[in-house]
């Protein structure tokens, strides 16, 4: 695997103690920080997993900006380009909206590299969504 984009719901599990996916959304992480070198953050997933952390009080989201560190993951802008092939996305496969973010930015990660693109996530309906948007779903 050469690069996987991150989705919150995997990243709010590590991120939350409570979660239902805690235990499971932890060793998902250190599987991919041993076995994927190339990691990738939509800046909509950014925005995600921030809401949690500030509603506790963390109002800078310092938490999470060491989590992402952490991870060295690349935040990926969400500029007006990746916004419209989000709603692109959205309309054609019925995803939420922040989801469709994270399948634009696997798009284009899989534009940029010959080596395929996978999504980490819980979420089955995004994940049959990038089985049909990939090159090698």
């Amino acid at each position: 695997m050469g690069l996987t984009v991150l989705d919150a719901d995997v990243l709010i599990g590590v991120l939350t103690r409570t979660d239902a996916n805690h235990i499971k959304a932890r060793r998902i992480i250190q599987r991919v920080l041993t076995d994927v070198p190339d990691r990738v953050i939509s800046a909509v997933t950014v925005a995600e997993i921030s809401v949690g952390p500030m509603a506790r009080g963390d109002a800078e989201g310092n938490a999470v900006r060491m989590f992402i560190e952490g991870l060295r993951a690349k935040v990926l802008p969400l500029d007006e380009e990746r916004a419209r092939q989000a709603a692109a996305i959205r309309a054609r496969t019925g995803v939420k909206l922040p989801d469709a973010c994270v399948l634009a930015a696997a798009l284009e990660m899989e534009a940029r590299q010959p080596e395929p693109v996978t999504i980490t996530s819980f979420d089955k309906r995004l994940l049959s969504a990038w089985k049909r948007l990939s090159r090698a779903g």
